[in-house]
């Protein structure tokens, strides 16, 4: 990716290079054109789940060391930024985009999406389930303690669990794992499908960084299924629970979300964040040159 974006770079000698999030694109990236000194704007910076055992973690701190200006998300996110010495004139509090992304989408999934009548699904009577961590996927035993725990969930409140499937995961799930029948195990959907899931579950359990984002912005009660997380906003509102892979532990979270008030704030942003950082860009830009 370094030799690939360098290449491209040189080509077209961009005035600012603008990424986004924590994958390893991102890095690869903000590192090129800082070697090349071309400015970084790294919009969704400061996000923190303070475990260096994820490879986004890594890619988080540093991406926000190497980039110029940080479009961050919210006051928690720029705390987390100033408290690691990054200097407050390069942090921007934007909001998150993703707010965007959901707020235009969601009555476009509501008009053209016909998932719940295809899946027999009455709107909140039902639990979403996403797994994609491979810390979750790639132990078979892990994995059968969630499922287990779901297929019970599912027959305490006679809500079926709808389980839209990694490949990596059903990779492991036709080798390893026994799948009850209130699991319904379905293809990865396109997005408005998913998010006309999402809007309308009773709950949604995810190891997704994104989905807990997602859920919150459309008040969906959210169990995290893992040990931290990045978003640790939507704890704090009480959008979502942090429930690990412990049995019980998920147990009582969903129990918790199912009875919580969906009336939370958005912590995320008003719409217009996508607006907001290119007026951002543009006056940085006219600085900059």
């Amino acid at each position: 990716m370094l030799m690939g974006i360098e290449h491209i770079l040189l080509k077209e000698k961009p005035d600012v290079v603008i990424v986004l999030g924590d994958p390893n694109s991102a890095l690869a990236g903000a590192l090129t054109a800082a070697k090349l000194h071309i400015p970084v704007c790294h919009i969704e910076a400061g996000r923190r789940s303070h475990n260096r055992s994820m490879p986004e973690e890594l890619n988080r701190l540093m991406i926000d060391q190497i980039a110029d200006y940080l479009f961050t998300p919210n006051e928690w996110t720029r705390q987390n930024l100033l408290t690691e010495g990054i200097a407050d004139d390069r942090v921007i509090v934007s909001g998150d985009p993703i707010v965007d992304v959901v707020i235009s989408n969601k009555d476009t999934a509501a008009a053209r999406s016909d998932i719940l009548q295809r899946l027999s699904l009455e709107p909140e009577k039902y639990f979403l389930l996403t797994l994609h961590r491979p810390e979750n996927t790639d132990s078979p035993i892990k994995l059968q303690i969630i499922l287990n725990t779901l297929a019970l969930i599912s027959t305490k409140y006679t809500y079926p669990v709808i389980f839209p499937c990694h490949p990596r995961t059903r990779k492991v799930l036709e080798q390893h794992i026994t799948i009850q029948e209130n699991i319904l195990v379905i293809d990865p959907l396109g997005y408005m499908d998913f998010l006309q899931l999402e809007a309308h579950a009773a709950v949604l359990l995810t190891d997704s960084g994104s989905m807990q984002e997602e859920a919150c912005i459309l008040h969906t009660p959210c169990v995290t299924l893992r040990d931290d997380t990045e978003r640790q906003e939507t704890v704090e509102i009480g959008a979502n629970i942090l429930a690990g892979t412990r049995s019980e532990l998920i147990m009582d979270a969903v129990g918790s979300m199912l009875h919580t008030e969906r009336n939370w704030p958005n912590p995320l942003g008003e719409p217009g964040v996508s607006e907001r950082i290119i007026r951002d860009v543009l006056h940085i830009f006219k600085k900059i040159s």
